[in-house]
């Protein structure tokens, strides 16, 4: 195919956005990213039948398609960012850029949801210690409830007792560790 297209004022200003929001990365990793782009745009000029649009009509649904440029930087950058957080292991650090990778692009959300189960857990098993008769794994004859409740009475029982801590906190790290080992696979999977 042609790629005219490439030298275009329209396809020029766009990759020239792009850069300039990609300019808080690497040079390497935006080159990647700037190239991955270019690739696209490429196959989906390719795969649009040559009706009666012209090359320039053709690139600005493919660039529409694509969307502004700013928000595709932005979900690059968050991921880039997740992959430094995983390689040095910091938790905090991996829960707070899968949780602004899940706000812009709604990726990751199962993990998302596995970090705050496991975070509740670790909070319920702090809080077992100073409040012990209202967290626990609650049992009566009708129904059974993880967490925290306000009323106790005679007919619940907590089941787990003391053991309630090293149980949630098991869990939580299960948890946790499923959540990074979906994303680090995600990423993995992108870069093969």
């Amino acid at each position: 195919m042609n790629t005219d297209y490439q030298n275009s004022k329209q396809y020029l200003r766009y990759m020239h956005e792009l850069e300039h929001a990609l300019n808080v990365l690497d040079n390497e990793t935006k080159a990647d990213i700037l190239n991955e782009l270019a690739s696209h745009i490429y196959e989906s000029m390719c795969m649009m039948p040559n009706t009666i649009l012209t090359e320039e009509e053709r690139l600005s649904k493919v660039l529409n398609k694509l969307g502004n440029p700013t928000r595709i930087a932005q979900s690059y950058i968050s991921e880039a960012q997740l992959k430094k957080v995983l390689i040095k292991g910091n938790p905090f650090q991996i829960v707070k850029y899968a949780g602004i990778c899940m706000l812009r692009t709604g990726k990751y959300l199962i993990s998302g949801i596995l970090y705050l189960f496991g975070i509740t857990f670790l909070i319920l098993s702090i809080l077992k210690v100073f409040i012990p008769d209202h967290i626990g794994f609650f049992h009566n004859q009708e129904q059974f409830f993880i967490g925290y409740t306000s009323e106790t009475d005679a007919s619940m029982n907590d089941m787990l007792g003391y053991w309630f801590i090293p149980i949630s906190l098991i869990f939580s790290g299960i948890l946790y560790v499923t959540g990074t080992i979906l994303i680090k696979r995600d990423i993995s999977k992108k870069q093969r």
